[in-house]
């Protein structure tokens, strides 16, 4: 894998320095922080596959966790004083929920098999956006509607939910070299 593990620096983000109506505001019209623009990527058709007992695999699967900075923003004055740090580990949280994810997915790529090259590139895609959907799901805000993760912790601002998140993905990133990691709530 690729890009992750990472740890995020508020670095990583570009500054908003006076926003304006509409900017950075969650999905029920709150004033968010921070937003984190990630992405998981993986081309079946540039990994080799090699036959094994009559059966196509990947001979390796190597999915790589973007940070796409143009799309990463934050407001510092939103920010209170002395809570930098408690707001960048939400922000981390969506890093390390997508790291995870695609990991998960590398692990689901390398236990594929198919009778043909083809098949098994078919299936390398539809693995790939399934993950990327349930990635999204539980990480990444969308047109669609905010992620898991922050209807659940309202952007970091239910403490008592983010620390659970926190234990979730903490627990989760303990694991994630396992040969069958899968990741669970």
């Amino acid at each position: 894998m690729t890009g992750w593990p990472r740890q995020l620096t508020w670095g990583d983000f570009q500054e908003i320095p006076n926003p304006g109506p509409g900017t950075l505001v969650a999905r029920n019209g709150h004033p968010i922080v921070a937003r984190v623009a990630i992405t998981i990527n993986f081309d079946p058709a540039q990994h080799a596959m090699v036959t094994e007992g009559g059966q196509y695999r990947f001979g390796s699967a190597n999915v790589s966790v973007n940070l796409n900075r143009a799309l990463t923003n934050y407001v510092p004055s939103r920010i209170p004083r002395g809570e930098e740090s408690y707001y960048l580990s939400h922000e981390q949280g969506h890093m390390d929920l997508m790291g995870l994810f695609g990991r998960e997915l590398e692990v689901n790529l390398l236990a594929l098999r198919a009778p043909t090259s083809m098949a098994l590139l078919q299936l390398g895609h539809e693995t790939t956006d399934a993950a990327v959907a349930n990635a999204r799901m539980y990480a990444i805000n969308s047109s669609m509607g905010d992620c898991q993760y922050d209807r659940d912790t309202n952007h970091g601002m239910n403490r008592a939910q983010q620390r659970r998140w926190l234990g979730i993905i903490q627990r989760n990133v303990a694991g994630w070299r396992a040969a069958d990691f899968m990741f669970r709530t």
